[in-house]
């Protein structure tokens, strides 16, 4: 205690007894007691002095004592603290600190809460607390501590804005941050949430809520850095494997029957002048280092309602180009890239299933963008994935869904062609297998009936189109096989493998005599693919026969022969087949139209009787 309590009274100036040998007087500037039961105690007040004229009100200034000399003595504290409350269950009293009433259209002053100034070398500016108070020793909650701006009291006046800003930095270093931050918890108790509510809308007429931004800081004008980037992030989980915590981006409820939910947009950055817009991405969370999967990402339409609303569409769609002449935007569904051996990700669309009882799975459309006036439609194109280095490509599968059972159908796979308009044509089905690498052949086209498990197996069809009004003529079946490359063999149409659907034959009755002559006229250009001969009596002794090609005037037995080597021999063991063998010459056995086919006998007939000469032709 002071050597003596009394208080220094001088003009202008009122202060505690100076210590002896210990700490100083305290001077306590207190109200007057009530005088009887429910009576507030007497306020006091430290007020300035009045100005006069111009000049300005007199400051109220409450300092705590300064520290003393020695290198350990902190400054001493003030506070402002509202009473304590006396009886059971009462509230203590509020500490305010209000800054003046404005006048006429002067502002109000403002209320400053100010840390103090670090020291002069590195030390740290004092911190400011907003802090509610403890809550009571058995069940009370903490006080809150709200940071809010002043109410409007005027009509059609702003309420006052709330700022929580990190103090500005010097030269080349960062800002500090802002943080707001939920209280932490007990042992067991979930860590507090923190909340960030737009305003609530007046109740007359369609007025919004107010909205909330969580923006990163601008760059100055002039500079090239990045802006502030503005980030959302789940609470860390624990050391225990315990999930990290979910970011939830989600619109507002709808406050009325039938109205609209609000909508969450996730927007990139608008671009200036010739940048780009920045990218708006959703990225699932990385996997552990071991062996974690990364986060799936999940775009999902919000479910129908209870009762019949249908479920909510999800679009992934590419940006509108504006300026003329200009690409939209492309859309990409890419599968993960993998490493080492691993599979790339798959990539999977699939339609909604039917509901339980009688529902329709839903429909998977792969449509390519509409035309606009003279431009064509956009390319709808399904392709296998390149192979690597020394790897096959990857296969692209069109397919049927499974039947579910019941002795139901499976689903067709269809691939159809756009419809023409007025008198244009329809668009034509092209199916190509790949070319072939350097030295390899191009791949086959198949078109095959699946297997049966029982019964009789399906037939494959091809069918021209049909003809429709008046005299207009049925849609051809063109089959062309390939083309070869200088004296290779052309490409044949075969059915079962087997070449040649033309033929010719040349049949005499009884002993002929030995005359050479035609038996077969083409129609149109063709190719000899087998010769066969049968007689019903052999000849006795020495006598051939061959086939021979005659073409513009030529007679029939001064023809080009077709046989590569040999001749059919008419003294064979009668009714025995022989099949001779057919020139390697593609040209010598090919017929253009009006060419024709002949016997030549090389020898007197003899007995030969029943002689029957076959030739199997192709198209060509």
């Amino acid at each position: 205690m002071a050597s003596t309590a009394a208080t220094i009274i001088t003009p202008n100036n009122v202060k505690g007894q100076p210590g002896s040998g210990d700490a100083g007087g305290a001077i306590a500037v207190t109200g007057g007691l009530a005088g009887s039961s429910n009576f507030a105690g007497g306020q006091a007040s430290l007020i300035g002095g009045a100005g006069d004229g111009t000049g300005a009100g007199g400051a109220v200034l409450v300092t705590g004592g300064a520290s003393g000399a020695g290198a350990t003595g902190a400054g001493g504290a003030v506070t402002a603290r509202g009473g304590a409350a006396s009886s059971t269950d009462d509230v203590g009293g509020v500490a305010s600190l209000i800054g003046g009433a404005g006048n006429g259209t002067g502002n109000g002053a403002a209320a400053n809460v100010t840390g103090g100034v670090g020291g002069a070398t590195s030390g740290i500016g004092g911190a400011v607390l907003a802090k509610g108070g403890a809550g009571g020793t058995s069940a009370g909650a903490g006080g809150a501590a709200t940071l809010q701006g002043g109410g409007a009291t005027a009509a059609a006046t702003a309420g006052g804005i709330a700022t929580l800003l990190g103090g500005t930095s010097t030269t080349s270093t960062a800002g500090a941050a802002a943080n707001v931050t939920g209280g932490s918890t007990g042992t067991t108790g979930n860590g507090g949430p923190v909340n960030i509510t737009g305003g609530v809308s007046g109740s007359s007429g369609a007025r919004d809520g107010g909205a909330v931004v969580v923006a990163g800081g601008a760059v100055t004008a002039g500079s090239s850095g990045t802006g502030g980037a503005a980030t959302i992030k789940g609470g860390a989980g624990g050391n225990t494997d315990s999930v990290g915590g979910q970011v939830n981006v989600t619109g507002g409820a709808a406050g009325t029957t039938n109205a609209v939910g609000g909508a969450a947009v996730i927007a990139g950055g608008v671009g200036a002048g010739t940048g780009n817009g920045g990218a708006g991405s959703l990225t699932g969370g990385v996997g552990g280092a071991t062996s974690g999967i990364g986060g799936a990402v999940d775009v999902i339409g919000g479910a129908g309602g209870t009762s019949a609303g249908a479920g909510g569409k999800a679009t992934l769609k590419g940006g509108a180009a504006t300026a003329g002449a200009t690409a939209g935007g492309a859309v990409d569904v890419i599968g993960g890239a993998s490493t080492g051996s691993g599979t790339g990700g798959v990539v999977t669309i699939t339609a909604g299933a039917g509901s339980a009882a009688t529902g329709v799975g839903g429909t998977i459309i792969a449509a390519g963008g509409a035309g606009n006036t003279t431009g064509a439609g956009g390319l709808v194109s399904l392709t296998g994935g390149a192979g690597g280095n020394d790897a096959v490509g990857g296969k692209a599968t069109l397919k049927g869904g499974a039947a579910g059972g019941g002795n139901r159908a499976g689903g067709a796979a269809e691939v159809i062609a756009g419809a023409g308009a007025g008198s244009a044509a329809g668009g034509a089905i092209t199916i190509t297998s790949g070319a072939a690498g350097a030295t390899g052949v191009a791949g086959a086209v198949n078109i095959a009936v699946g297997a049966a498990t029982a019964g009789a197996g399906s037939t494959a069809t091809i069918s021209g189109g049909n003809g429709a009004g008046g005299t207009a003529a049925g849609g051809d079946v063109n089959l062309i096989p390939g083309t070869a490359v200088s004296t290779g063999v052309p490409g044949e149409i075969k059915v079962n493998s087997a070449a040649g659907i033309m033929q010719a034959s040349y049949m005499s009755d009884g002993t002929p005599a030995a005359t050479d002559r035609y038996f077969f006229v083409a129609p149109r250009a063709c190719r000899v693919v087998a010769m066969s001969e049968v007689h019903a009596v052999a000849a006795g002794g020495t006598s051939t026969l061959i086939v021979e090609k005659c073409t513009g005037t030529t007679a029939a037995g001064s023809g080009t022969n077709l046989h590569q080597s040999g001749t059919f021999d008419l003294n064979g063991t009668a009714n025995t087949t022989l099949n001779a063998t057919v020139s390697t010459t593609v040209a010598t056995l090919t017929l253009a139209a009006g060419d024709r086919l002949a016997v030549k006998y090389n020898h007197a007939i003899q007995s030969s009787a029943g002689v029957l000469v076959t030739v199997l032709l192709n198209p060509c």
